[in-house]
Formats: structure tokens, sequence, C-alpha cells
């Protein structure tokens, strides 16, 4: 597994951007019995291999 280094440039920045935001589950789980029908790797996954087709194609 490689280290990737993460770069904010501040002149890309919003004033109203949120430094960090973690979302919490919870309240769905306890309110309605919610619950993911995805885990969160696949998510990531899913992400970076849509992320890695549309930057190839770019590139070509």
């Amino acid at each position: 597994v490689r280290s990737i280094a993460v770069k904010e440039d501040p002149a890309r920045l919003r004033p109203s951007d949120v430094p960090v935001l973690v979302g919490d589950a919870a309240k769905a789980r306890k309110a309605v019995g919610w619950a993911p029908e995805i885990p969160f790797e696949r998510t990531l996954r899913d992400l970076l291999g849509y992320w890695r087709q549309r930057l190839a194609g770019v590139r070509s």
C-alpha cells in the first residue's frame, strides 16, 4: 500500500467550506432501523475505480 499525500490549495477553498465533516447514522438506525446495504470499504473501492477510469479517459 502506497502512502498518498493530500495537500489543500487555499486558493480553492471557499469561506463556507467546513474543515472536517463527520457523519453518523446512529439516529437513522435508532429511529427507523436503517442499515447500510453496501459496506463502506466497497463504496471507497467503487469511487476509486470510477475516478481512475474517468482520469484515464482524460489522459488518452
